[in-house]
């Protein structure tokens, strides 16, 4: 359900119209071109969950019929709903249930007087969570505007490429930020540590919404010798890396 190339699909259950219709644009204005569907009671939101497993299931803690938190023991315990995850709308429970899905990222409370900001970070721990698939080969991350992917003197354990979104690069030397370049659609990033052998080299920070695809450092050559594209977006990226470089250098 949660390869590279999946559709991203969220299942919003409210009885609430005005939560329905935010809940919407919201998701919409950050993850364009997603499947939503619609749920106005528990028994109904289940009902279609379990036709349809949603990446992520969003749902009013309160809802009639079957409640938030029943919905999420019913979930949790539902083989054919292994890779979705849950955004209940409400407060955090008393009780501390639920420990091991809270700390994966399966699921996130949300306060709907929260604001938007804290919906996007529950919006890409969920989609985290259901992208994170079983493939050892590569998975999909998302990440939300200000969000850090890469810091510099790390070990480089993955290689991305930008399939949404833009991010920004730059190094800080004698406590002074030094901006190198943004990393558009379509471009590699922390390819370079892979190809040196040697820790990161700058920080890299989202600038927007992004959705990167993400490929192991073990399993990077087998992946670019299967997907040629993938090759092609390599020697393009290092080639503008290049040029960038070089332009540096006659400025200096």
């Amino acid at each position: 359900m949660a390869g590279a190339d999946s559709k991203k699909v969220f299942l919003i259950a409210t009885e609430s119209e005005p939560q329905r219709r935010a809940f919407e644009r919201l998701v919409l204005a950050h993850y364009p071109g997603s499947t939503l569907y619609f749920a106005e009671d528990g028994a109904e939101a289940w009902a279609k969950a379990s036709n349809v497993p949603p990446h992520v299931f969003i749902i009013d803690s309160e809802i009639s019929k079957v409640t938030g938190l029943t919905m999420v023991n019913q979930v949790t315990h539902d083989r054919k709903l292994a890779q979705t995850a849950l955004i209940v709308v409400g407060m955090l429970p008393t009780e501390a249930t639920h420990v091991d899905e809270f700390v994966t990222g399966r699921l996130q409370f949300y306060n709907a007087g929260d604001g938007e900001a804290d919906f996007k970070v529950c919006l890409a721990k969920a989609l985290n969570f259901a992208f994170h698939g079983k493939s050892t080969e590569y998975s999909v991350r998302f990440l939300t505007e200000g969000e850090r992917l890469l810091t510099e003197g790390e070990k480089a354990e993955s290689v991305y490429i930008v399939k949404e979104g833009r991010l920004r690069a730059f190094r800080v030397v004698d406590g002074k930020e030094t901006f190198l370049g943004y990393v558009e659609r379509g471009e590699f990033v922390g390819e370079m540590a892979y190809i040196n052998g040697e820790p990161r080299t700058a920080n890299v920070d989202a600038v927007s919404s992004c959705e990167l695809i993400e490929v192991p450092v073990g399993t990077l050559e087998r992946v670019l010798y299967r997907r040629p594209s993938w090759s092609k977006t390599l020697m393009q990226t290092l080639a503008r890396r290049l040029k960038q470089a070089n332009a540096a250098k006659a400025d200096a």
